[in-house]
């Protein structure tokens, strides 16, 4: 693998290397997780999906009119639990209104 940083879009990037003493090639099918674990695998993988997104949107919308524009856009009814809700009441005291 290459480990020299690719450019583009003014930004450098590294393709990520295996770990120390991690194989990269794919897991027998001995060792892999059994039917009855998929299901607690794929909770655990929403979760840290939802709070990757979560920890992306906190990061990139900065202001209350960002969060404003991209719930507009948003599509879906107005939820009290919404990600960018929850960020706008941590940077204003406040809950947005639906729109």
């Amino acid at each position: 693998m290459n480990s020299s940083p690719r450019t583009g879009g003014g930004c450098a990037f590294t393709p990520p290397q295996p770990a120390a003493g991690l194989s990269t090639r794919p897991v027998s099918p001995a060792n892999r997780p059994s039917s009855a674990s998929l299901p607690i695998c794929r909770r655990k993988g929403r979760r840290s999906l939802a709070r990757g997104v979560e920890e992306f949107l906190r990061s990139a919308l900065r202001s209350p009119g960002d969060i404003e524009r991209v719930c507009r856009r948003c599509g879906t009814e107005h939820v009290t639990s919404c990600p960018l809700n929850t960020i706008h009441r941590e940077l204003t005291g406040r809950p947005l209104t639906p729109v």
